[in-house]
């Protein structure tokens, strides 16, 4: 019922009772499907929502996939360096503080990007599973929406994007 009532514009709170149908102005009491359900603004805006992250993150996936090849390149020639400058200062007597951590900072450059791809792609999972949850529902009421995201142009890393939802029913 709650899925229901989240995609309902109808739904209205109250601190005593929590979700109120402002249809009927009670509790949410219906086997299946509503027959009072009205489709238009809240779904809208919790598609819009999902579908400019999901897009967004896809983006984010695919500048990560670049990474997977330079910053772990990058990473080893660090730890090399790291490795090298160690081997110099215990030669001379010293204790590599310094070196240990170009080598630490090295291997955290090496990993980075395959974490960074994790988080993204968990992230993206979860979105389609919002997205698949919000389509059973409507599936339920014969209703499909068209989506349609576009991206303004990227300033310092910063994009915005603007859903399209279209409702048919």
């Amino acid at each position: 019922m709650k899925r229901h009532c989240d995609l309902c514009d109808h739904q209205t709170f109250n601190l005593k009772k929590g979700s109120i149908c402002g249809a009927t102005k009670r509790k949410p009491d219906f086997n299946g499907t509503c027959v009072r359900i009205e489709f238009n603004n809240s779904l809208k805006e919790q598609l819009e929502e999902l579908h400019i992250n999901l897009e967004d993150q896809i983006i984010m996936k695919k500048k990560f996939d670049s990474s997977l090849i330079l910053d772990p390149v990058f990473g080893l020639i660090v730890v090399a360096m790291g490795y090298y400058l160690w081997k110099y200062i215990l030669n001379k007597g010293f204790i590599a503080f310094i070196p240990a951590s170009i080598i630490a900072i090295g291997l955290y450059i090496i990993r980075n990007p395959f974490t960074q791809k994790k988080i993204i792609k968990n992230e993206i999972s979860i979105i389609k599973g919002e997205i698949n949850e919000i389509k059973n529902v409507l599936k339920l009421y014969q209703v499909s929406y068209e989506a349609k995201v576009e991206f303004t142009k990227e300033v310092h890393g910063k994009q915005k994007g603007k859903g399209h939802i279209k409702i048919l029913k």
